[in-house]
């Protein structure tokens, strides 16, 4: 049960993040594609990892992890999404219940991994606990912010199972390396839409530097809970 122990910090700190995440989104300081512009780009210095354990691997992992990170930045925008358009307490219960959900059927069908009842019970504690906390603050949401939430719900789950795919393949710091460049990679794509290069860059422009420290300290902060999810 040492994995569920971890699972349930690195939700915290992911939970407190988000509450921050909303804060900012509140003040309009970073709009959803612009925040994960810059939230895939600082993957980018995962190559300071690099010297701590390395290793080469196969073209097939590498392309796995690549994909793997790719899945956790389209999630990540369908969750700031989801924050814009609705309150973190009524929008991050149901993806923290739906993510373990997406991710056991995900998990079942990629991996054929075969839960044990401990697993089971963990499952079942996280999908509970934010069902409670969503019933706790129930609303009706409106179709763009169901699709969000499910978009984000299922996307991080397929990079969770992915990533352990990578992880059972190479190394840790490999691995990581690999998935932190797949998020770089898709992010480096928003630039090729016009539309989205003007909004990343108009949104950077109308931050004040206060903002974009702030933003830059609670993505440190959300990135431990990233690091705490993969050796989960």
């Amino acid at each position: 049960m040492n994995w569920l122990v971890v699972a349930i910090a690195a939700q915290v700190i992911l939970a407190s993040s988000a509450i921050f995440d909303k804060l900012l989104l509140k003040r309009r300081s970073i709009e959803p594609w612009g925040y994960t512009f810059w939230f895939g780009l600082m993957g980018i210095f995962a190559i300071f990892l690099l010297p701590f354990g390395y290793q080469p691997t196969s073209l097939a992992t590498v392309l796995l992890a690549l994909v793997s990170g790719a899945f956790f930045i389209a999630g990540v925008f369908f969750y700031f999404q989801a924050l814009e358009l609705a309150e973190a307490s009524e929008t991050l219960p149901l993806i923290g219940a739906l993510s373990p959900i997406f991710t056991l059927v995900i998990g079942v069908q990629y991996l054929g991994t075969r839960p044990n009842l401990a697993d089971l019970v963990g499952f079942a504690f996280l999908i509970s606990s934010g069902l409670v906390l969503y019933w706790s603050e129930r609303r009706e949401f409106t179709h763009r912010v169901i699709g969000a939430i499910i978009g984000s719900a299922f996307f991080l789950a397929a990079s969770y199972v992915t990533t352990k795919a990578v992880f059972a393949g190479t190394s840790f710091i490999t691995g990581f390396f690999w998935v932190k460049m797949g998020g770089a990679f898709l992010s480096l794509l928003i630039l090729a839409s016009p539309r989205l290069k003007h909004r990343v860059f108009r949104a950077a422009e109308h931050t004040a530097p206060r903002e974009r420290l702030l933003y830059l300290a609670n993505r440190g902060y959300a990135s431990l809970g990233s690091i705490l999810v993969a050796g989960a």
